[in-house]
């Protein structure tokens, strides 16, 4: 896994592509896919103000709320939503 750390007062941008199943940060040298979670996970959507990126701002708030939808090989889903504040929730959607 890569981590990386964030100084203060930096803005980042989260990327995510639904097309390729995979998401992209800060020092991230390649997309990184669900995959890494489970062999079946995979991305399914993405909602942040009608667009794919997420971007968090120097205060560690979301510039924009939005959801990233996942999903299994079973057909289960997982929409996560960020509000504004940067809190997040999930709902499962179990087949």
């Amino acid at each position: 896994m890569n981590n990386f750390k964030l100084r203060g007062n930096t803005q980042f941008d989260m990327v995510f592509n639904v097309g390729g199943n995979t998401y992209t940060y800060p020092g991230l040298a390649a997309g990184k896919t669900p995959a890494s979670f489970g062999r079946d996970i995979r991305l399914t959507g993405t909602a942040f103000g009608g667009g794919s990126t997420i971007t968090f701002t120097t205060r560690g708030t979301l510039s924009q709320g939005g959801n990233v939808v996942l999903a299994n090989g079973r057909g289960s889903t997982a929409t996560i939503t960020c509000n504004l504040s940067g809190r997040t929730y999930v709902q499962f959607n179990m087949q």
